[in-house]
């Protein structure tokens, strides 16, 4: 099965410099995401947040290469935001 995920910032932080920070369910399911050929999608102010994080030990160069592998690994797909991805947002903040 094909499944296409809408990713918060923090996961793929995670997900793309240290994958070990996350679940077992979480990383099951994105690299299924990968396995099968799905699409991660990310919304256009995840990259805002990026590139305005504290970077860590690797400094400015963390944050280039992160925005680097968005922009060259079709997994991912950079979304406007929209009212849906907004609906989607509010959805996840009840669940919590």
């Amino acid at each position: 099965m094909v499944s296409s995920l809408l990713l918060d910032t923090h996961i793929v932080v995670r997900w793309l410099s240290d994958p070990k920070r996350l679940s077992r369910e979480q990383r099951r399911a994105l690299e299924n995401a990968e396995l099968y050929g799905g699409s991660l999608g990310l919304s256009a102010m995840s990259l805002l947040k990026i590139a305005n994080t504290n970077p860590g030990k690797g400094g400015l160069r963390e944050i280039e290469s992160l925005l680097e592998e968005l922009d060259s690994n079709p997994i991912f797909r950079i979304l406007p935001i929209t009212t849906e991805i907004a609906r989607e947002v509010a959805a996840l903040r009840d669940a919590l």
